[in-house]
């Protein structure tokens, strides 16, 4: 029975991505294949598996609804956008990624290397927050001093950013991977240090599927077709697409504890760059036939966002009052900057009020707790079911924003620019997520326009004084050849 409902939901789900093509922006559907991958999809992957839950037959039901009306509202939504002119056309999105200049790319990605070539020479193993429990006592949970860590933010963003840009320019363009291999290799390599280290904030394997996705709706625009109708005519190229994915994803799973085998694990405690660039690249050699850890290997698949929303459903559902604004009003305390803060600003996450006001756990043993909650998740705690119309229109409403990638102004700077595409990617993986993201991004990005407008205005002035100065030199010119010629 549970089979066939999810299944049955999962149809109608793919009914949501014709609605939201019409609002024609390719953000917005990556969202919802996200959103179906890891949240239908996996739950169904988890059904077919061992040790499945029982699950009450009206609360499953009422959390599949809850899921699937989330798309729903989030399509209507951004019809509704697009109606009214607030949403921008995908061209937008497209366009502004290929006139982007090459040499930025290679910036982006050298500079992610070297802020974290400083934090590594600085603190060691805790500049990832991978290897920080190598650390042991000894592990830096955050940066002392305060400029660090928006460098670090910052850096990374640009850098994802950067990889978002490069994927659309290599799809747009035949060969051009090729042609420019300066910009191919850094990009290959920031992607393969960037997934093996476990740096990316929505995961390494939803980063390789995000840039697959994105790929992909990229050679539909270039198609003019629809990325639905993309998928049904050009079924062989998504089904190489989806085996590179797959073999990828098999590779980092095979790869993602060789860091904690005793000869990788001391190069890493090194404390010196290079001896670290050292067992980061001997980390990326699969090690087969070994346990690293002395435990059981990680699952390739694991619980997903469904059991959290099941799970709150049926809690509220029993009779438990819920988090009652909580976990929202936690959100916007968490993203005052910690320099504003004090360094005695605590991290509170969704979590932590999920286990203790809803008894929300994650399954098997665990040293701290790590849900997969998600904005669906959290506003339903908070608010009830009301949280079904807010969660899809928060989304709704971001993508729509930070779709307008400024093409003149004070804000077309290439900084702001490789920022913007990084926050649409997040915005399109944000499907295991919490509110503390999405009030983040908007954070960051005013912080940066306050931060590059002074910038703007001197280059603007430094453009302006130059044009005056090449006048006047070629009026001179020209006023100099007609004495001449009267003389």
């Amino acid at each position: 029975m549970e089979l066939f409902i999810t299944a049955l939901f999962i149809i109608a789900s793919l009914g949501t991505i014709l609605i939201a093509e019409r609002a024609r922006n390719p953000i917005a559907i990556v969202h919802i294949m996200f959103f179906i991958v890891f949240v239908d999809l996996l739950h169904l992957a988890n059904l077919t598996g061992e040790n499945v839950k029982h699950y009450d037959l009206v609360y499953y039901l009422l959390a599949h609804l809850s899921v699937f009306l989330y798309l729903v509202i989030f399509s209507l939504g951004l019809l509704w956008l697009k109606e009214n002119h607030l949403i921008p056309s995908q061209g937008r999105i497209f366009k502004s990624a290929i006139n982007f200049g090459d040499g930025w790319l290679v910036a982006a990605f050298c500079g992610w290397f070297l802020v974290k070539a400083y934090l590594v020479a600085k603190y060691g193993v805790s500049a990832f927050s991978l290897f920080r429990q190598l650390a042991g006592q000894d592990a830096v949970l955050h940066f002392y001093a305060w400029w660090e860590t928006p460098a670090e933010t910052y850096a990374r963003s640009f850098a994802v950013g950067a990889c978002a840009i490069y994927v659309i320019k290599a799809i747009s363009e035949k060969g051009y991977w090729k042609k420019h291999w300066a910009v191919s290799a850094t990009f290959f390599i920031f992607v393969a240090v960037y997934v093996g280290t476990h740096a990316s904030i929505v995961g390494p394997r939803r980063f390789m599927l995000l840039l697959v996705l994105i790929g992909l709706a990229t050679a539909a625009w270039r198609e003019g077709k629809t990325v639905s109708l993309y998928f049904l005519t050009r079924w062989r190229t998504v089904l190489v697409a989806c085996l590179v994915l797959f073999g990828l994803m098999t590779y980092y799973q095979a790869i993602r504890n060789n860091f904690f085998a005793p000869e990788i694990a001391d190069k890493l405690l090194s404390g010196n760059p290079i001896v670290f660039a050292q067992g980061i690249a001997r980390g990326m050699v699969p090690m087969p036939g070994r346990d690293l850890m002395g435990n059981e290997q990680a699952k390739f698949i694991r619980e997903g966002p469904f059991d959290i929303v099941y799970a709150v459903i049926r809690r509220r559902g029993d009779g438990n009052p819920g988090t009652r604004g909580a976990i929202t009003a936690n959100a916007f305390r968490m993203i005052m900057p910690r320099i504003i803060a004090g360094g005695k600003k605590k991290d509170v996450n969704a979590d932590d009020f999920l286990t203790k006001q809803i008894s929300i756990t994650p399954n098997g043993p665990y040293l701290v707790s790590d849900v997969a909650t998600s904005l669906l998740a959290i506003f339903l705690a908070d608010f009830g079911f009301l949280g079904i119309l807010i969660a899809p229109m928060v989304m709704a409403f971001s993508i729509a924003v930070f779709s307008y990638i400024p093409r003149k102004g004070l804000l077309a700077t290439p900084l702001f620019i490789l920022f913007l595409f990084s926050v649409l990617l997040s915005l399109a993986a944000n499907v295991e997520g919490d509110l503390v993201a999405i009030l983040s991004i908007f954070r960051n990005t005013m912080i940066l326009a306050v931060a590059l407008i002074p910038f703007s205005l001197m280059h603007r002035g430094l453009l302006k004084k130059t044009k005056r100065l090449s006048t006047a030199i070629r009026q001179r010119h020209q006023d100099e050849r007609g004495v001449g010629m009267l003389t």
